[in-house]
């Protein structure tokens, strides 16, 4: 690989050690995007839901458990779950009916 001169600087201390390899080229800076406040939020994921629905149960369970903790005793008890279809479409049904 060659280096140009044109396209690039090389930095050197007083002892002429490496420092930093830099494109002359201004980088282009990209414009935010400008966020809609009327766009609809997205719907929970399954976990959610079924998280937001086992909360209570956890903390009953663990009393005195910490909100990181319930987080992660929850994702453990989505994994030991068989069928996940069936839980989540009971909370749905709860949450309509």
């Amino acid at each position: 690989m060659r280096l140009f001169v044109a396209d690039i600087f090389i930095l050197f201390t007083r002892h002429n050690s490496y420092i930093a390899l830099q494109s002359e080229k201004p980088r282009k800076k990209k414009a935010k995007k400008e966020k809609d406040e009327n766009k609809p939020k997205r719907p929970p994921t399954a976990f959610m839901l079924y998280l937001n629905a086992s909360r209570e149960k956890i903390k009953s369970d663990n009393p005195g458990i910490a909100v990181t903790d319930i987080a992660k005793k929850g994702g453990e008890m989505w994994r030991d779950l068989k069928d996940k279809s069936v839980c989540v479409l009971s909370f749905i049904n709860q949450k309509v009916g």
